[in-house]
């Protein structure tokens, strides 16, 4: 996996970042300089980080699959990183809430 973070920059309010934080729990909200890949222009950026890693905290394959959707503007090294994570083999709360719904 490269030694950098490929994601999507958002304005937001104060109030919507804590409302991120409720939802970011195992996670520290750091100040970072980020770059547009396109431009080449930095600015700053709040970002998630972890507080540990264990296997509860690995990604879903729904997650990594919409991560890929933007595979035409992520670098190739960065996309065959994204191929070869290893992912959580529980279902995400939303693949359980939608497979109640079909059945």
């Amino acid at each position: 996996m490269p030694d950098y973070v490929c994601g999507a920059a958002y304005e937001m309010s104060v109030s919507q970042l804590e409302m991120m934080d409720q939802f970011e729990l195992q996670y520290r909200r750091e100040l970072h300089q980020c770059v547009d890949l396109h431009t080449g222009e930095t600015r700053e950026c709040w970002v998630y980080i972890a507080e540990t890693t264990n296997d509860c905290l690995l990604p879903s394959k729904e997650y990594l699959g919409r991560v890929l959707e933007g595979r035409d503007i992520l670098p190739p090294e960065y996309i065959q990183g994204i191929e070869s994570t290893q992912t959580n083999p529980q279902r995400s709360p939303r693949q359980e809430k939608r497979l109640r719904k079909e059945l």
